[in-house]
């Protein structure tokens, strides 16, 4: 967000009053201004606000790399996922994102509108249909993975080779290691 150019008027401050007359926890109200609002050590110092904090910054970078192609995480997970050898079902595929049927559907629908993926029969169950990669959601994959290897790299550069691939390690320990 851009700051605003304009200049405070000086005069009367309006009455940060609530409906009972007490002053508003906010703000000083002999016109001076207050310290802005620190977190204290224990939030600092929790692992679950590090980890939210982490996430917040990952899924920015992410975002604002995926939006270049016009794809949501989603999107490209699912790309991740499928294979052009072999397909998978939308709810083989719905189970292992855990994204609900209909909002598999969408997705599919989306992917497939880009020709990134496409809905084949199966030669074993004509009835069941399958999701593979086309040749262009291949290449768009490749250009993604690249993208993000790049934004993730530049997230991690404050540590050092080590560090960052124990970083690795221990997520991807505790992420399948972990069952909610």
């Amino acid at each position: 967000m851009a700051k605003s150019s304009k200049k405070k008027k000086s005069g009367h401050k309006p009455d940060k009053s609530n409906k009972d007359g007490n002053k508003a926890a906010q703000g000083a109200t002999d016109g001076t201004e207050t310290a802005p609002a620190t977190l204290t050590s224990e939030v600092e110092d929790s692992l679950f606000y590090q980890v939210y904090q982490l996430n917040k910054m990952f899924r920015e970078v992410a975002d604002n790399t995926l939006n270049e192609f016009e794809l949501s995480q989603r999107a490209y997970w699912l790309l991740e996922c499928v294979r052009r050898d072999k397909g998978y079902s939308q709810s083989e595929l719905g189970e292992l994102l855990g994204v609900d049927r209909s909002d598999m559907v969408r997705l599919i629908d989306s992917l497939e509108e880009d020709n990134l993926l496409q809905r084949v029969r199966s030669t074993e169950d004509r009835r069941k249909q399958l999701i593979t990669i086309t040749p262009d959601g291949i290449t768009v994959r490749h250009k993604i993975r690249h993208a993000l290897t790049d934004a993730e790299n530049d997230l991690l550069d404050e540590l050092n080779d080590k560090q960052s691939n124990r970083l690795r390690k221990y997520t991807s320990k505790l992420t399948t290691g972990v069952s909610l």
